[in-house]
């Protein structure tokens, strides 16, 4: 089995054993390779991203524990990169957008469908859980700002938020 195979390799490698880390590396980065190009639409980031998880993967060698199995400490570590990446473009983009993508200037809905087509890992969710992830952790706007602009209560967008964010979850889980 892969897994265990892994597991093997990990067990080596924190016992020093350069060659099965090597070998660790080689099963791995196919992996994450995959996870990658299938949550990050651009293209140019994939490679850095992808040595950001291998850098975070190195640096937390120590803290696999054999009692366990490697794939959820994969998975942990690889979607924590994959997320930092997200606010990373969230940053970003929130700096950089436009007076008419802001929530108080009544944003066109194609707006909405161009800018929510740059992140495909967010076409897994409905278009009103992407609109408001998009608005609210990639746009920076308030809660109430976003109820608003949505026409619902405060409290139907967090859970509308709390579910988006599940729903992420999970097929991040799915895909490692």
């Amino acid at each position: 089995k892969m897994n265990e195979s892994l597991k093997e390799l990990l067990i080596q490698t924190q016992e020093g054993n350069q060659e099965s880390y090597k070998l660790f590396l080689k099963k791995v980065i196919p992996l994450i390779e995959k996870k990658v190009n299938k949550t990050v639409f651009n293209k140019s980031d994939r490679p850095d991203l992808i040595q950001e998880i291998l850098m975070s993967i190195h640096q937390s060698l120590a803290t696999y524990d054999s009692a366990y199995d490697v794939e959820p400490w994969l998975y942990t570590i690889t979607q924590r990169r994959i997320i930092d990446y997200i606010r990373r473009i969230a940053r970003h983009q929130k700096f950089n957008c436009t007076e008419e993508f802001d929530v108080t200037n009544h944003i066109g809905q194609a707006n909405i469908q161009s800018e929510m087509e740059n992140y495909e890992i967010l076409n897994i969710l409905s278009n009103e859980n992407r609109k408001a992830i998009l608005l609210t952790k990639l746009y920076g706007h308030s809660t109430a700002e976003v109820a608003a602009e949505l026409n619902i209560k405060e409290n139907a967008l967090r859970t509308r938020l709390s579910r988006a964010f599940k729903e992420i979850e999970n097929y991040l889980k799915k895909e490692l």
